[in-house]
């Protein structure tokens, strides 16, 4: 999950495509132990996309999902 936290924070900092190297700064910067094999699964899952469209797309699924419940006894 850090991975895609600091992949994101990248993204929100200006960074369109962070790379590896990126992510693994991020980590490190916050203290944390960095996963090379998670950081590059990541990158390379999220290649050539664009945050925002994966993100709109995952909104569009959520409004299927069933919210709510039983009124009150």
């Amino acid at each position: 999950m850090q991975e895609a936290a600091a992949y994101m924070l990248l993204v929100l900092g200006g960074k369109e495509s962070p790379s590896a190297d990126d992510v693994k700064g991020v980590i490190a910067a916050a203290g944390a132990e960095p996963n090379e094999e998670k950081i590059a699964a990541l990158v390379g899952d999220l290649e050539g996309k664009s945050v925002n469209d994966l993100l709109a797309d995952g909104m569009a699924k959520l409004k299927d999902v069933p919210i709510g419940g039983g009124g009150g006894g």
